[in-house]
């Protein structure tokens, strides 16, 4: 990792995704100080960026600033509302907040206007399924993005969760399972089957694939989220 850190940051000097990315392993890292203040310092700089002004809110989540965090992606998402990009990275972050069914929202007229984007139906219906409010309408969106992506893994991650939140545990779990078949190296999915599985009382083979999750090493928060569900089970 040290040496992909600095490779990493060679890029950041001319990617402003990179610099994004950056701000993330150093979180991950616990380096929550010098993340804010690589943040703060590049949004300075480039303050149309929804990379980076995603990245800033989730290092001021981070270093505890829980009543400020947010707001300059906020006040971005509220200057442009009709740019797709800064809308996905304000209904990123509303979901990291718990507040699925206002990510939903902020992303309804882009899913309304674009029907054959599959990335942003998944996205819509993944985060419908979230809220729990609207699972028709999270079906037709996850129905059009299967029809686009059908063997995409992402995608069919989303759909065991519709399937979970339907109560068709059977179902959930074959779309789910293939989703980890199909992407055995992503420790997310293997943490939505983990869950899928207790849910289905199969406890046992939730904690083996909590610790495959963990042993993966996913970057940030979701790390630190999978090996504590993983040390618990």
């Amino acid at each position: 990792l040290p040496d992909a850190r600095a490779a990493l940051a060679t890029i950041a000097a001319h990617d402003l995704a990179a610099v994004a990315l950056q701000v993330e392993w150093m979180i991950d890292a616990d380096e929550v100080d010098a993340a804010l203040a690589l943040a703060i310092t590049t949004h300075a700089r480039h303050p149309a960026s929804a990379a980076i002004a995603l990245a800033l809110a989730r290092a001021e989540q981070a270093h505890g600033d829980g009543a400020t965090s947010g707001a300059a992606l906020q006040a971005l998402a509220t200057g442009a509302p009709a740019d797709r990009d800064v809308q996905l990275a304000w209904a990123t972050f509303l979901d990291e907040r718990g507040a699925s069914d206002r990510a939903a929202a902020a992303l309804a007229p882009f899913a309304a206007a674009a029907p054959e984007d599959a990335g942003l139906q998944n996205t819509y219906g993944y985060l419908l399924v979230r809220a729990g409010t609207d699972l028709a309408t999270a079906e037709r969106a996850l129905r059009l993005a299967r029809a686009r992506a059908p063997g995409d893994p992402a995608v069919l991650d989303s759909w065991g969760w519709l399937r979970l939140r339907q109560g068709k545990v059977r179902l959930a779990l074959r779309a789910l399972r293939r989703a980890v078949d199909l992407a055995p190296h992503d420790p997310e999915l293997r943490a939505h089957l983990a869950e899928a599985l207790a849910i289905a009382g199969a406890l046992e083979a939730s904690g083996r694939t909590w610790r495959r999750a963990a042993a993966l090493v996913p970057p940030g928060a979701t790390r630190r989220r999978i090996e504590a569900r993983a040390a618990a089970r």
